[in-house]
């Protein structure tokens, strides 16, 4: 398989591939088995070891292998491989897909748990400066509170003085009237007394 950079890759798990430093086969490029565990490779060592003891029980009983014999049991040999060879191609894929699944699954899944920690984070941040917010804004609260807790006393301090003013300048204006009353009622008492004095000279 070629990644963006045209460069193959190599199943280092694979002994065969680390020998030769290359592709055996197309369907290699999506194997991440080992050479034991290629499906394949079991299916060609059985199916050459029970090869092998057919022409061996063969040869022990009839004294040679003639080429009928040989071509029949070849047949079947070469015919199974070439469907198993479909399957392993198949199966090699499907474990590929299924793997690459699983590579960009646990991608997602770190990335998520990589947001997470970052919105925690700024979760956190963000509490904090609320929390600095929140202290500084009851301080605030607190001494404007106080202050206009303070400029009502004054207030009602000066209210009471003025009140105070009010009734003392109530009570000079009062004072004030009763001393022009009677000034009026003092003129009015000279000038019939002056009248009367008047009367009793002529």
């Amino acid at each position: 398989m070629k990644d963006k950079k045209n460069t193959v890759f190599l199943n280092q798990n694979c002994w065969l591939v680390r020998t030769i430093k290359t592709l055996p086969a197309k369907r290699c490029r999506y194997c991440v088995w080992k050479f034991t565990q290629c499906p394949l490779f079991s299916f060609l060592f059985w199916m050459l070891f029970f090869l092998s003891i057919s022409f061996l029980i063969i040869y022990f009983f009839e004294g040679k292998i003639s080429k009928v014999i040989a071509f029949a049991l070849m047949i079947p040999f070469f015919g199974l491989g070439f469907f198993v060879n479909r399957m392993v191609e198949q199966l090699i894929f499907a474990h590929y897909k299924q793997m690459k699944a699983k590579e960009e699954a646990m991608k997602a899944k770190e990335e998520a748990q990589k947001l997470i920690i970052e919105l925690e984070k700024e979760k956190a941040s963000l509490d904090i400066k609320v929390k600095e917010r929140t202290e500084k804004l009851k301080e605030l609260t607190e001494t404007l509170e106080k202050k206009v807790k303070e400029k009502t006393q004054e207030l009602e301090q000066e209210r009471k003085k003025l009140a105070e003013k009010v009734k003392e300048l109530e009570n000079m204006t009062k004072i004030f009237i009763g001393r022009e009353l009677k000034m009026i009622e003092l003129k009015e008492k000279i000038k019939e007394l002056e009248e009367k004095l008047k009367k009793i000279h002529s």
